[in-house]
């Protein structure tokens, strides 16, 4: 192999490791994107709920309704109730999470972008032998990290994510390991918002039941 061909093929070698670079950037990305419109929809819905809660318990005290739970019990729990509405609604204010999904979701697109342009460049430079000059090389990594400069970065959470949709680099038991891994990680998560949406759907419940069976 002569100089020539010994130089294209390693700036070959390394467009395909900007190529893969890139490719799991953007997976990354899109996992976060989901991840954040996941607790924004969740963080919604909690603060609708308890908010339900918020409604529901002065009306069984306006209409007497049969329930074993004492009224000062009651009015502690409306207390937290009002709390936690107001500690969402300050958190989902300052976190934004529809926003920054909306951002990552962007940050995926111009990275898939770059990856089809590497993509073309490696094509191009197999099918034809050009030498690949390393000024452009230069020009695509500066280009990447002008991208992820704008943008914040995704959690290790949405990089074990991207990891299961690349199947020749987890064998069977390592695939089951990081999925299970992520399981645990995104209930601890979002029992933030499994716990008190518990609450009422449990004061629902005891309610409906009370009001069945002792009429």
């Amino acid at each position: 192999m002569n100089t020539k061909d010994e130089n294209h093929t390693n700036e070959l070698e390394l467009l395909k490791k900007l190529f893969k670079r890139v490719k799991k950037t953007t997976r990354c990305r899109y996992h976060a994107s989901r991840r954040l419109m996941r607790h924004h929809r969740f963080s919604q819905w909690t603060i609708a709920l308890l908010s339900t809660g918020l409604i529901f318990i002065p009306l069984i005290q306006i209409f007497k309704a049969t329930f074993e739970i004492p009224i000062n019990q009651l009015n502690v729990l409306q207390t937290i109730l009002a709390i936690l509405v107001l500690v969402f609604s300050l958190l989902l204010g300052q976190e934004n999470f529809f926003s920054k999904s909306k951002d990552m979701h962007r940050n995926g697109v111009e990275l898939g972008r770059l990856d089809r342009k590497i993509e073309g460049f490696i094509e191009k430079n197999k099918t034809k032998k050009e030498q690949l000059q390393l000024y452009r090389y230069e020009e695509l990594t500066n280009e990447y990290y002008d991208i992820l400069d704008k943008y914040e970065n995704h959690e290790p959470i949405d990089f074990e994510n991207a990891k299961l949709n690349v199947k020749n680099e987890n064998d069977v038991t390592n695939y089951w390991c990081i999925k299970i891994k992520i399981f645990i990680q995104c209930l601890f998560i979002f029992s933030l918002y499994l716990i008190p949406c518990s609450m009422i759907l449990i004061l629902f419940i005891l309610y409906i039941y009370k009001v069945t069976f002792y009429q």
